[in-house]
């Protein structure tokens, strides 16, 4: 979906950004700040995570709204980010349930101590989420916030504003699982061979520390992409000659 914003106002609509990408940049605010409030008040490993990618969405067309080479290239590197950190959150949320039958962070507890490393890697994970560095969350966040403040302006320095008070909303979101399911003691629990399923966890784990600890060659990529993407012309020659 994000995608597809991204080719109709670059390609088509992009006659009129002033009023377009206003109306963009007020739906990204409330898109990122309603799904993170969302998150807070649940309680379902899962189901916090999926109000997590609505908020996250917010970020992702914020760049579109500010709609310059740098934010297209920090929406590019976000949607890169966001599709490896949640699909992780997900496989630790699936380890979670496997461990101890449940999918309620409150009658979990304790896994820090039942899986080490499964504990390891959803915090780090988490914190990419949150976007603290040296993860790729942080290089996602901070290309964005720096596209905000160049392009200046009461809009544009509102949505930053907006996306790091959702930065810290969304670290309280993931610590209250870490409190609830992976600290205190154990709840409930199911002896089960969960070891296959680590592998995955680890491998998208280092893929968000290699973006995060060298993010030039996937910034590099991203901003040639959205060059590309911001000149029209290019994409009407590849296609009618």
């Amino acid at each position: 979906g994000v995608y597809g914003l991204l080719r109709f106002f670059t390609l088509m609509f992009n006659y009129e950004p002033a009023y377009t990408n206003t109306i963009i940049l007020v739906l990204a605010g409330l898109t990122m700040f309603v799904g993170v409030l969302g998150a807070a008040a649940q309680k379902d490993f899962r189901t916090i995570l999926t109000y997590h990618i609505s908020s996250q969405v917010g970020y992702m067309i914020m760049g579109i709204g500010i709609f310059t080479v740098a934010s297209i290239a920090g929406t590019i590197f976000y949607i890169t980010h966001h599709i490896i950190v949640k699909s992780c959150l997900f496989l630790c949320g699936g380890l979670a349930e496997k461990l101890t039958g449940r999918q309620n962070i409150e009658e979990m507890g304790g896994l820090a101590s039942v899986s080490p490393l499964g504990a390891i890697l959803f915090m780090l994970v988490a914190l990419s989420l949150a976007g603290f560095p040296p993860l790729s969350g942080f290089c996602a966040k901070f290309l964005l916030v720096k596209a905000g403040f160049e392009a200046g302006g009461f809009l544009n320095y509102t949505i930053v504003a907006v996306s790091l008070v959702v930065s810290l909303l969304t670290l309280y979101s993931m610590m209250k699982i870490w409190q609830g399911a992976y600290w205190g003691k154990v709840k409930s629990l199911q002896r089960v061979s969960y070891k296959g399923m680590i592998p995955s966890v680890i491998f998208l784990a280092l893929l968000c520390l290699i973006m995060g600890l060298y993010p030039e060659p996937f910034i590099h990529l991203s901003t040639a992409t959205a060059e590309q993407l911001m000149n029209p012309s290019i994409y009407i020659s590849a296609v009618l000659g």
